[in-house]
């Protein structure tokens, strides 16, 4: 809104900030959290530590109302490094795919942490993963400003940057190159304690740290795509309402009263968006189901080699047409179906493939047809995959396996 550009930024944040990094795992989430106030100019640490339940967040937290930066580590988070060509326009949506072409983007949350011009990270996690515990937290009445994922934006963080090569976590071993994170490994290691710049902060505490400062210094050097949450921008929300509500207070009745329709008229347009969003989302997932059933049965399709050029007719002709008359056929299969160990997955053919079974006692006449087949330009090998003596003419005692251009 028009007022917002009047508000400076460091009214943006609140002088304390809780960074809690929230480790995920099969057994269940563990909590490090670390407090960090700015009092005129200089951060201090106010208090650090670690808990398994989310009941054991310190009360201070809520009554002083004290804003939630998140950050997700531990199991359930891909982490991919990415490189793109010099003075390439990054396109998210592009990166993605070329990088996770089978992934289903919708059940995702997915943030670009870039290094450098050329080379960055995707960070992704469920969303259900993450929205079970954001949920949570602001269900229990707590403030969350944002959402991290992964590691990957200490870059943003100088006082680490600047002292150290490489910090360790509870889950992650990072490395800087020109104060950029260069490497992230999954670690498991001892302990250690890092001076920041004055601040004494521990292993457990890295990530938390950090996630707090970043809050303080109001930087935010990651973007976030397919992002629902998007608890940042209802965290400035609601400081700038609070902001214009206090402001408004040192105005006259009749600001209030403007403001107060302004606000309802932008309240409204809101509602009528997420409407129509929500419309369009509904004919999306539609057009994605059709569009997946169009490319299950095109698989199909395809591979029973229903697609293929070839006349099958006109091949059946030219083989028949040399078919000694010693030799009686049984059974003709073009593109077979292929053995398939799961009885539940999709029917899949041997596409350009034709199997012949017939009976004939006498291999050296069916040599012969053999090598008269092998004349015919359309086949590429043919194989006599079977023959044994039968004496009973209507059952094959001979297979021949033929491979078509």
């Amino acid at each position: 809104m028009f007022w917002e550009k009047w508000i400076p930024n460091k009214y943006l944040v609140k002088s304390s900030v809780c960074g809690l990094e929230i480790i995920l795992s099969d057994s269940g989430p563990t909590f490090n959290y670390c407090i960090l106030k700015n009092q005129s100019g200089k951060l201090n640490l106010v208090d650090s530590g670690s808990f398994k339940n989310i009941e054991g967040i310190p009360p201070v937290i809520k009554k002083n109302k004290i804003p939630i930066n998140i950050v997700l580590s531990g199991s359930g988070i891909i982490i991919k490094p990415i490189s793109v060509s010099e003075n390439e326009v990054i396109n998210l949506e592009i990166l993605i795919t070329q990088n996770f072409p089978t992934l289903n983007i919708e059940e995702f949350i997915i943030q670009h942490h870039p290094q450098t011009e050329t080379f960055g990270y995707l960070v992704l996690i469920r969303k259900e993963n993450a929205k079970t515990i954001v949920d949570k937290l602001i269900a229990l009445k707590y403030q969350v400003s944002d959402l991290i994922i992964g590691p990957c934006f200490l870059n943003l963080v100088p006082p680490i940057t600047n002292n150290f090569d490489s910090v360790n976590t509870t889950t992650y071993s990072i490395e800087f190159e020109n104060s950029n994170t260069s490497s992230v490994t999954n670690n498991i290691l001892p302990s250690n304690n890092y001076d920041l710049d004055g601040i004494n902060v521990s292993s457990t505490s890295i990530l938390s740290f950090s996630a707090a400062f970043i809050y303080l210094i109001q930087i935010r050097g990651f973007v976030d795509y397919n992002n629902e949450i998007n608890l940042r921008r209802s965290h400035l929300e609601v400081i700038k309402l609070k902001i214009l509500t206090y402001s408004c207070i040192a105005f006259i009745f009749l600001a209030c009263l403007v403001n107060f329709f302004l606000y309802t008229n932008s309240f409204e347009k809101h509602n009528k968006v997420e409407t129509e969003l929500a419309i369009y989302q509904s004919k999306f997932d539609q057009v994605s189901k059709l569009f997946e059933d169009y490319e299950k049965k095109k698989l199909l399709i395809e591979h029973a080699g229903i697609l293929n050029s070839t006349l099958i007719a006109k091949q059946a002709d030219k083989i028949a047409s040399n078919v000694p008359e010693e030799i009686v056929l049984c059974d003709w299969q073009f593109n077979p179906v292929l053995k398939s160990i799961d009885e539940d997955s999709l029917t899949s053919f041997e596409k350009n493939t034709i199997v012949i079974k017939g009976n004939c006692n006498k291999s050296l006449i069916i040599n012969e047809w053999v090598n008269v087949l092998k004349t015919q330009n359309f086949i590429r090998d043919i194989n006599l995959e079977t023959f044994h003596f039968n004496k009973e003419g209507y059952l094959p005692n001979f297979e021949l396996k033929i491979i078509t251009n």
